[in-house]
């Protein structure tokens, strides 16, 4: 009797085991849903192509530069803002291990992208707005009307490469030549925003 005893305290021992454990896990996986469920959903952004006869992208002349534009596109988002799109070829003979591309308009304003990726010989590179959170969409009728894509020529663009590091060591820098024309349009948008206000303050 003393061992049937035992025995089934055993099996109940064991169940309760399996019990707990069993409770342990459910807890574990309904937390996860619950926190999954909570979790906030990203609204995607979509982008549209900026026509070139409102915006003309332009592509600075860098004969010596190993990068090369492929394609350069301007994309403003629906919701207001811009992106660029543009294709980069490695035209030289040495892997490129990182690269700043920068860009201007018309009144020096701009920005800069600095990438850390390997880059062989004849490979390109691809920055795109194509993702979870971002798509590419038609132009219409409607979104020209919304972000003032109508009318005449409202700007440009110029793409440039500022500098590239290769495997070796060694660099390509082009930074004087991007300082002395961000500030050449710095100063040219400075004289016509001063030749409008004084246009506007004459009767």
């Amino acid at each position: 009797m003393p061992r049937f005893t035992s025995c089934v305290r055993k099996v109940l021992e064991k169940e309760t085991v399996l019990c707990v454990r069993f409770f342990v896990y459910m807890a574990i996986l309904l937390c996860g849903f619950t926190s999954k469920a909570q979790e906030p959903q990203q609204r995607t952004q979509e982008f549209v192509p900026v026509p070139r006869e409102i915006v003309m992208p332009l592509v600075a002349v860098q004969p010596d530069c190993p990068l090369q534009f492929e394609r350069v596109e301007r994309v403003m988002n629906v919701e207001g803002g811009g992106a660029n799109i543009y294709r980069l070829l490695n035209r030289g003979s040495k892997p490129i291990t990182s690269f700043t591309i920068s860009y201007l308009f018309p009144n020096g304003n701009g920005g800069s992208r600095g990438w850390n990726r390997w880059l062989s010989p004849g490979e390109y590179v691809e920055d795109t707005i194509e993702g979870q959170t971002q798509r590419l969409r038609p132009l219409n009728d409607a979104l020209k009307d919304k972000l003032d894509l109508r009318g005449p020529m409202k700007g440009f663009v110029i793409y440039f490469v500022e500098s590239v590091e290769f495997a070796d060591g060694s660099s390509y820098k082009d930074e004087t030549t991007y300082k002395a024309l961000r500030l050449y349009l710095e100063d040219l948008g400075e004289k016509v925003y001063q030749a409008e206000r004084k246009s506007a303050a004459s009767p």
